[in-house]
């Protein structure tokens, strides 16, 4: 069992020692990446991390280690990342949530024209 805490620039993969400590291990990049802030992080099978970064990109993690990257995945930040047995959604600000079948992207489903409007009036008391 892991626990994985991001944010600015940094990704930490954490792991129970003993009865009540926590180890942390810093995520690894490899030669070829780069380290970004990571905003979201999702838990498929299999031991592995996905993370949603800031600039768009997405991540699979094992072990700590950087195994896979799609570059802008959306355009500008991923606020969300879910998983399903098939695979997994990604929600970024551009307004698009994006299905993936395993590592391989399905289908966009495109929210940036659709507006929500509240309604709910506010009263302040004194």
């Amino acid at each position: 069992d892991v626990l994985v805490s991001c944010g600015v620039r940094h990704i930490k993969f954490w792991t129970l020692v003993g009865d009540n400590q926590l180890k942390a291990k810093r995520g690894i990049y490899g030669q070829e990446g780069v380290q970004q802030t990571m905003l979201c992080v999702a838990f498929p099978d299999g031991g592995l991390a996905l993370t949603g970064a800031q600039t768009g990109d997405i991540f699979l993690w094992k072990g700590g280690n950087l195994e896979w990257q799609f570059e802008q995945a959306h355009t500008g930040p991923i606020f969300a990342i879910s998983t399903y047995p098939d695979g997994f959604l990604s929600g970024g600000k551009d307004g698009r949530v994006r299905l993936w079948s395993g590592l391989d992207p399905v289908k966009v489903f495109d929210f940036s024209s659709t507006s929500v409007a509240s309604t709910v009036q506010t009263r302040i008391r004194s």
